[in-house]
């Protein structure tokens, strides 16, 4: 678990030093290592499968938490445009 664990913060801390977000499924990667580590009989080897697929799911998560709050994001044909809006204000804010 601590493997996994530290693994995982190194998948993380690696995304943040890049330039520009990945586009392969890294996260699945690394699900596909960790199934095939439990096939694996040899402790250093499966210490070393652990330690690369939570790397990669580290990896792939951060990439597609990132990619997903971008997705949020105002298009860029929209920035300083000027827009109308129409609303209802139902109530002011009440004090207590």
């Amino acid at each position: 678990m601590r493997l996994f664990v530290l693994g995982w913060l190194v998948g993380c801390m690696v995304l943040q030093r890049e330039a520009v977000l990945p586009e392969l499924p890294w996260l699945l990667a690394g699900v596909v290592l960790l199934l095939a580590c439990a096939l694996t009989r040899t402790s250093r080897v499966r210490a070393v499968m652990v330690i690369v697929a939570s790397v990669g799911c580290g990896f792939g998560y951060g990439a597609w938490r990132s990619q997903m709050r971008l997705a949020d994001d105002l298009p860029f044909p929209w920035e300083g445009a000027e827009i109308e809006m129409v609303g209802l204000v139902s109530g002011l804010p009440q004090p207590g």
